[in-house]
């Protein structure tokens, strides 16, 4: 899996008065990591009682990494693309740590 990871990012409010993050420093991180399809249409609850599907579960290893959600995933098999999406939720368990897109 490869994500990019900003550090040092500002926000702004722009002309319309939304929030605009400005990224500092961007670098590309890779994870080695297991995807897996929602081929059940399986969906999670949000805070606001709303139904987020979701087409991948990732499982990567206990305090690798530490995604947050609206980041941008890309999961890789060799060189090929097999999985892209937003996080929409991180969870660290007692074993491992998990990720829907």
């Amino acid at each position: 899996m490869k994500f990019d990871s900003a550090s040092g990012a500002t926000t702004e409010i722009d002309e319309n008065g939304d929030t605009v993050i400005i990224p500092g420093v961007i670098t590309t991180v890779e994870v080695k990591c297991r995807f897996e399809p929602n081929s059940k249409g399986q969906f999670l609850i949000s805070n606001d009682g709303l139904q987020l599907y979701y087409a991948w579960m990732v499982y990567m290893p206990l305090d690798e990494v530490k995604l947050q959600s609206g980041m941008q995933i890309t999961g890789f098999q060799n060189q090929d693309v097999i999985a892209f999406g937003t996080v929409q939720r991180f969870s660290e368990g007692q074993l491992n740590s998990t990720a829907w897109l």
